[in-house]
């Protein structure tokens, strides 16, 4: 499982580096751990090499230590920081995942045999003393339940780290264990280091300032922060409402002010977002109107709730730009199945039934560094565009090439399958 993960930033450093082949291959074993989810044991169950599942006792210490050297059972279930939206589904949708962990984070353990001496720290079948699950008082943000997170974070920060000579549980283990509490105190934490996203957890202090190597500041406020008050009631990034739980590490490195408002009960509709921000940016813009932008479940579900306004019609002619494009950025990564595309309108100035105009073809590129070729004809139902499966937090429509000298822009734009 671990591998899994370093495989990720290879696939990701090779993306960076332009090494497409490289990054295939590292990116399709990014997700092997998708091979070892045995959905009658509800876990990510060990195999041996012929692909049939291992014969396993988890009432025993000593029947999961041929498995799990360090960590266990749940802690490796859950280890999937770089493609949690992927796994998620794999369990069967958020709210199954969240029952799993409210599951694992509340259980008794009451297990026989000799314990492995680098598991303590235990809530439920997490063990916080072994780091390979650090994670996962963070996944609840993943399932719209922050309100969770903060809780298990604060009972963590205050019940196993103390200021006295017993210092904390279990080692240090090259600082992993106080880099958890330096990160967690300040109110934030690296799930998947390499995606440059920090998920909002509890702040511990009432104000903290991070001196940057840049010569810039970020200080985090936490008002109303008191004993009792481990809940965040709303957020602010530079005075501006923080809706989703999580930072990006430009914010940081940019310098500035996040503030929390505490209190003593959830605000269970804080941090939420079941429909993800979506945000849309294009190198040129007409002056007709804004473009749609749906999300649906599947191909027949308008869903209208869903509905977003991106920015003005992305257009470009001939004399305007060389290289037109447009983005699309979620909050945080999305599994998605295909692209509807309509770049037709039927109102005046420009009528793209009269005009014939719409591009002949492009690509869409991916974060997870895939680019996908397409091609367009002249249609009133839009042109679709599968995607491979796979989580991914942007996709931009680029290379795109314009029927000869004719002008060309986005109307609407349907994302089908979003998760």
């Amino acid at each position: 499982m671990e591998n899994n993960y370093y495989d990720w930033c290879i696939a990701e450093l090779a993306r960076r580096l332009g090494k497409t082949k490289d990054e295939k291959l590292f990116r399709e074993r990014s997700i092997g751990y998708s091979n070892l989810y045995n959905p009658d044991k509800n876990f990510i169950w060990p195999k041996h090499t012929d692909g049939t599942w291992m014969d396993m006792d988890i009432t025993t210490w000593d029947g999961m230590r041929k498995a799990y050297i360090s960590g266990n059972i749940w802690a490796y279930s859950a280890y999937t920081p770089h493609d949690m939206a992927a796994a998620i589904k794999l369990f069967g949708g958020k709210e199954k995942y969240a029952n799993w962990l409210d599951d694992m984070f509340t259980r008794e353990i009451n297990i026989s045999g000799e314990q492995h001496f680098d598991i303590n720290g235990f809530i439920g079948g997490y063990g916080h003393g072994d780091e390979p699950g650090h994670q996962m008082p963070y996944s609840y943000v993943f399932v719209q339940q922050p309100w969770k997170t903060q809780k298990l974070v604060n009972q963590i920060m205050t019940t196993m780290y103390f200021n006295t000579p017993e210092g904390y549980i279990n080692n240090e283990d090259c600082g992993q264990m106080s880099a958890w509490y330096i990160f967690s105190s300040l109110g934030f934490y690296p799930v998947s280091p390499g995606n440059l996203k920090y998920h909002i957890g509890a702040p511990l202090h009432p104000k903290a300032t991070i001196h940057l190597e840049n010569g810039r500041d970020f200080v985090v406020e936490a008002k109303n922060r008191r004993l009792e008050n481990i809940y965040v009631q709303a957020a602010y990034l530079n005075d501006k409402s923080l809706e989703v739980p999580f930072i990006e590490h430009s914010d940081i490195m940019s310098g500035g002010k996040l503030v929390f408002e505490m209190g003593p009960e959830p605000n269970k509709n804080w941090g939420i977002r079941e429909n993800l921000a979506l945000k849309a940016t294009a190198s040129s813009n007409s002056e007709y109107g804004d473009m749609d932008i749906y999300l649906a479940k599947n191909v027949n579900d308008g869903n209208k709730a869903n509905k977003g306004h991106g920015p003005k019609f992305p257009s470009w002619g001939p004399d305007k730009i060389k290289d037109p494009w447009l983005k699309l950025e979620w909050d945080h990564d999305v599994t998605i199945e295909s692209i509807r595309v309509f770049i037709r309108c039927d109102f005046p100035p420009y009528s793209f039934n009269e005009h014939d105009s719409w591009w002949k073809n492009g690509n869409i590129e991916l974060s997870t560094g895939e680019k996908i070729p397409f091609t367009l004809e002249k249609t009133a139902e839009g042109q679709f565009v599968e995607i491979p499966t796979s989580s991914v937090s942007w996709l931009k429509f680029t290379d795109l090439i314009p029927n000869e000298d004719k002008w060309s822009a986005f109307c609407e734009i349907e994302v089908i399958g979003v998760d």
